[in-house]
C-alpha cells in the first residue's frame, strides 16, 4: 500500500505561512535546498511545529530534546534566527527557572495576543523579569544583562553584515548584537528550537567571546547552517521575503 502524497488545501500555504507558494518558489532560488517547491512541506512543518512546542509549554513530560548544554541561569546574550520558534524558546527557557527576555524590534510592538499569553505562562512558571525589551534602548539592553539574559536575531542586518553558508545559499548575519554583550561581559551562545525528523528540539551553542566578532559569527552561522540542514522547512520565509 503506497503512502498518499500530502497536498495542502487550498489557500493553506499563505494562510499559514503567511507567503504564497510562487514566493516560497522565489525563496528555493535562493536557498537551493528547500527544494523546487517548499510552500506545502513548510505548511507541514509549520502545523508540526505548533502542535510540539503547545505540547511542550503544557506539560513538562513533553519538553524538548536538547543539543548541548543545559545553560545556567546567569547572564548571557542568546543569538538566533528566524528558523523555527524564537518565542517559544524563551518560554521553555523561562520554565527552567532561566530569566530570559527577547529583544524584539519595532515590527513586533504591536503584540496584544503574545502578552496575553506570556501572562497565562506566568501563572504557572512567574519570574521577575520581563519577557521581552525593544531593540531600540541599547542602554536598557545592557543594564537587562546585569541581571538576566537576551534573545536576540541577528539575521536581519541593517548595515555591516556577515554573510555565511545557509541552505544551498548565503544568509547575513548583524554583528552588533556582539557589542552588546562585550560591554555587558556577557558570553554569547547560539539559540533554537526547530522540530528535526518530527522531534522537538532545542539547540544550545557553546559560550562563545563577543569580542572576536568573525570568529563567533563564523561559529553560530555553521550552527545555523546545520540547525537549517536538520529542519529546513522550519525556515521562516516570511521574514526574509525582501530577499527573493
Amino acid at each position: 500500500m503506497t503512502r498518499a502524497r500530502y497536498r495542502p488545501e487550498s489557500g493553506a500555504v499563505l494562510d499559514v505561512t503567511r507567503i504564497t507558494r510562487e514566493r516560497w518558489r522565489a525563496a528555493a532560488r535562493c536557498y537551493p535546498a528547500l527544494g523546487a517547491d517548499p510552500g506545502p512541506r513548510a505548511v507541514a512543518a509549520r502545523r508540526r511545529l505548533w502542535y510540539l512546542t503547545r505540547r511542550a509549554l503544557s506539560s513538562a513530560r513533553h519538553g524538548p530534546r536538547w543539543e548541548g548544554d543545559v545553560p545556567p541561569n546567569t547572564p548571557a546574550l542568546y543569538a538566533t534566527a528566524h528558523i523555527g520558534d524564537i518565542r517559544v524558546s524563551r518560554h521553555i527557557l523561562r520554565q527552567r527557572g532561566i530569566r530570559v527576555a527577547q529583544v524584539i524590534g519595532p515590527n513586533n510592538l504591536e503584540r496584544e495576543p503574545a502578552e496575553a499569553e506570556d501572562r497565562r505562562f506566568d501563572t504557572f512558571y512567574p519570574i521577575d523579569f520581563p519577557h521581552v525589551f525593544p531593540s531600540s534602548n541599547p542602554r536598557r539592553l545592557i543594564r537587562a544583562l546585569s541581571q538576566g539574559s537576551l534573545v536576540v536575531a541577528i539575521d536581519l542586518p541593517a548595515g555591516r553584515s556577515i554573510s555565511v553558508p545557509f541552505l544551498g545559499g548565503r544568509l547575513t548575519l548583524d554583528p552588533k548584537p556582539l557589542r552588546l554583550a562585550t560591554i555587558a561581559r556577557v558570553p554569547i551562545r547560539a539559540l533554537f528550537l526547530t522540530a528535526p525528523a518530527e522531534r522537538l528540539t532545542l539547540t544550545v551553542g557553546p559560550e562563545l567571546d563577543p569580542a572576536d566578532e568573525e570568529s563567533t559569527i563564523a561559529r553560530i552561522g555553521e550552527l545555523i547552517g546545520r540547525v537549517a540542514a536538520a529542519s529546513p522547512y522550519d525556515f521562516d520565509a516570511f521574514t526574509h521575503r525582501w530577499r527573493f
